[in-house]
């Protein structure tokens, strides 16, 4: 045949190739990469030493009680289901703070009173594949603009993100 060299010559780059790569991933791929499915089994102790960042609604009642009860209490839509955490941050950093704990200062870690537009938008905006019985706003434009014209600003001007209530 009038082409068997460049079949020789392909067969030896694709071999040349595979060898590459075999070598590669030998050198890359950490070697306890998939005896625990698909991640290294060394990560669980690394993630056992970072610091706790969640710690949950129960956490926030110690100093928190009255948002608490608010949220907890029998009006409020988000009971039980949104945590403390989803829209304030994780809470570890602000409860070692708070204990006088020796910690590193880091604003990025402190809780936030959050943009409730942003915060809020995140389980409010209508998208496909939202539960049914989900309060969703299709226009949030139209929803956050009063029948006079008038633009409010933060969905807390007239919603109270702890309870039911809806400010007058």
């Amino acid at each position: 045949m009038k082409f068997e060299k460049h079949y020789g010559r392909l067969l030896g780059v694709l071999i040349g190739v595979a060898a590459c790569f075999v070598y590669a991933r030998s050198i890359l791929v950490p070697k306890d990469f998939g005896k625990l499915g698909h991640f290294r089994a060394s990560a669980i102790d690394e993630i056992k030493a970072l610091p706790v960042q969640h710690v949950g609604a129960d956490k926030c009642k110690d100093c928190h009680n009255y948002e608490y009860e608010q949220w907890s209490g029998p009006k409020s839509l988000h009971k039980q289901k949104v945590k403390c955490e989803a829209c304030h941050g994780p809470g570890g950093h602000h409860i070692a703070k708070m204990n006088g704990e020796p910690i590193e200062e880091d604003p990025r870690r402190d809780l936030k009173v959050p943009d409730s537009m942003v915060v809020c938008s995140r389980c409010h905006l209508k998208l496909t594949g939202r539960p049914e019985g989900q309060p969703m706003l299709a226009d949030l434009n139209k929803h956050m603009t009063e029948p006079d014209g008038t633009k409010k600003e933060k969905c807390v001007s007239c919603h109270n993100p702890h309870t039911q209530s809806v400010y007058p």
